[in-house]
């Protein structure tokens, strides 16, 4: 995927140690993990229900303490869930880029 790409040349440009895909448990994979850090890429706008019941999985796991999810398009989300934060990097508001 090209946007998975692009965001581990920039994890390697500043040497910052990612795992990419990484699967924490049988059912749940990280489309990037730092070191409790969630980086979670979704393409064009997804359903918001269906990402909010995402995230909220995701922040009930014990070792996340933080999720930065990365938007081609714009979408308002909690800015926490279960306690952790929510981070939400939209592309198409902050620098104009389609995927």
């Amino acid at each position: 995927d090209k946007i998975h790409l692009e965001i581990m040349k920039v994890f390697d440009r500043h040497s910052i140690s990612y795992q990419h895909e990484y699967k924490i448990i049988k059912y749940k994979r990280f489309d990037f993990w730092i070191d409790g850090i969630v980086v979670e890429v979704k393409k064009e706008k997804p359903s918001k229900i269906t990402l909010l019941n995402q995230l909220n999985r995701y922040t009930k796991e014990e070792r996340v303490k933080a999720i930065i999810v990365v938007l081609e398009k714009s979408m308002v989300l909690p800015k926490n869930l279960n306690g952790k934060p929510i981070f939400c990097v939209s592309l198409n508001i902050n620098w104009g880029i389609a995927i």
